[in-house]
């Protein structure tokens, strides 16, 4: 998919004390979870979060994270998603994952990764933000914590699928009609 997944070392935390005050959509918990991650990761030093950038007054979009990891600076995009397979959406295995409510899929959310929230990272408005890091853009590596969960139509339970990471299934579900 063209996605540098960011490879963390794997830690035990016992437990998470996280005060949070409001109900949060899940992908804005789950950037709450790999902040509290990172944090425990000797290896990272983690130097902003959810920044806004802004054109005018107006926001044309937000990073999720910058840090370093071993020194090397690096723009972090934090996904997690559920998708089910229907293979009646779209003409290709990537085509085929959908959100469960229909509204977005898979591929929509790659495409949106390679052509707006990662390339924010090079645009103008962002330029300051670097600076105040002593960050150049050309040093700096992209990469992505993708995470997903994904359900397949009970027929193709035990399938193994071309593109995606079979690991992330983690279920089936029936339809109405079967």
């Amino acid at each position: 998919m063209g996605l540098p997944q960011i490879l963390l070392n794997e830690q035990n935390i016992n437990s998470i004390d996280l005060a949070i005050k409001q109900k949060l959509r899940l992908g804005h918990l789950v950037e709450r979870f790999v902040s509290h991650e990172l944090q425990f990761n000797k290896s990272i030093k983690v130097l902003a979060e959810n920044i806004q950038i802004k054109r005018d007054k107006v926001t044309i979009g937000e990073i999720d994270c910058l840090l370093k990891h071993n020194h090397t600076p690096i723009h972090l995009e934090i996904i997690y998603k559920f998708y089910v397979y229907d293979e009646s959406v779209g003409s290709s295995e990537l085509e085929h994952w959908i959100g469960p409510n229909r509204k977005d899929s898979l591929i929509e959310k790659i495409t949106k990764l390679k052509t707006k929230q990662l390339p924010l990272l090079y645009k103008p408005e962002t330029e300051q933000l670097l600076k105040q890091f002593t960050l150049d853009v050309n040093t700096i590596q992209q990469q992505v914590y993708f995470k997903a969960q994904l359900f397949v139509p009970y027929h193709m339970l035990g399938m193994q699928l071309r593109i995606i990471n079979n690991q992330c299934i983690k279920g089936h579900y029936l339809a109405f009609n079967d």
